[in-house]
C-alpha cells in the first residue's frame, strides 16, 4: 500500500514539475516576442509585419513538443491576431454568403476562422532544427498592395518560398493572404467555403472549421506525448 502511495506521489510530482516546464517555457518566449516591437524589426512597415511573424514562427518552432500545441497557440495566438487582418480574410473566404449572416453569425464565423488561423500556424511550425526566414524581394502593386517573398530554409537544405500579401489601412499594414509555392491558402479556403455554403449551408461550414481545428490540435498528440 505504501510503495503504491510513492509512486502516485511520485508521477505527480513529476508531472506537475512538467507543468511548471511548460509554464515557464511559454513565459519566456512570450517575453521575448513581446521585447521586441514591430518598428525594430525593418525599417519598412510591411516587411516588419512579416518579420514579426516570422519570429513567432520560429519562436514556436523552438518550443516545439515541450509547450505542446496548447503553447504553441499561446505563444502564436497575439502575433497572428497583430499580423494578420483576419476579419477581411474571413469575409474573402466566404465570398457573397457574408452578406446573408446575421450580425451574431458573423461574430461567431470569425471567431472559429480565427482559432483556425492560429490553430493552422501552431500545428505546422512544431518542430526546429536549424530552420530559418529570409526574406527576398517587396513588390507594390498597382492597387496599393505589397507582395513581401520570403524563403524558409529547411535543415535539409531545400527552401520554401512564401509570398505575403499585404494590405495598408489607417496606416498599418496586414496579411490579407499568404501563397506558399504557388498556391494560395486563401484560394483554397473561399473554393471550400463557398461550396459548402451554397450545398449544406452555414451550420455545416462551422461543424466542418471546427472539426478542422480539432484535426490540428490532435496531430502532434503521440509526439508532444513523449517529449
Amino acid at each position: 500500500m505504501s510503495n503504491k502511495i510513492k509512486v502516485s506521489s511520485t508521477q505527480q510530482v513529476r508531472k506537475a514539475a512538467g507543468q511548471r516546464l511548460n509554464y515557464v517555457s511559454i513565459s519566456v518566449i512570450l517575453l521575448a516576442l513581446t521585447a521586441y516591437p514591430l518598428s525594430v524589426f525593418s525599417a519598412d512597415e510591411s516587411q516588419a509585419v512579416v518579420n514579426r511573424l516570422q519570429e513567432s514562427l520560429i519562436a514556436s518552432m523552438k518550443g516545439g513538443a515541450k509547450i505542446g500545441f496548447a503553447g504553441r497557440y499561446e505563444v502564436l495566438q497575439p502575433v497572428v491576431l497583430e499580423t494578420h487582418r483576419l476579419k477581411s480574410i474571413a469575409r474573402v473566404a466566404i465570398g457573397r454568403y457574408w452578406r446573408d449572416l446575421s450580425e451574431q453569425e458573423q461574430k461567431t464565423y470569425l471567431e472559429l476562422f480565427s482559432r483556425l488561423s492560429v490553430s493552422g500556424y501552431a500545428s505546422r511550425f512544431w518542430k526546429f532544427k536549424g530552420e530559418h526566414f529570409e526574406i527576398v524581394s517587396e513588390d507594390t502593386l498597382k492597387t496599393g498592395k505589397k507582395i513581401i517573398r520570403s524563403d524558409l530554409y529547411l535543415d535539409d537544405g531545400d527552401t520554401i518560398r512564401l509570398e505575403y500579401v499585404l494590405s495598408e489601412v489607417g496606416g498599418e499594414w496586414k496579411i490579407i493572404n499568404v501563397i506558399a509555392k504557388g498556391i494560395s491558402d486563401l484560394a483554397i479556403k473561399r473554393a471550400e467555403y463557398t461550396s459548402i455554403m451554397s450545398k449544406d449551408g452555414f451550420d455545416t461550414l462551422l461543424v466542418k472549421i471546427s472539426e478542422t481545428i480539432e484535426k490540428l490540435k490532435n496531430k502532434h498528440i503521440e509526439e508532444e506525448t513523449q517529449a
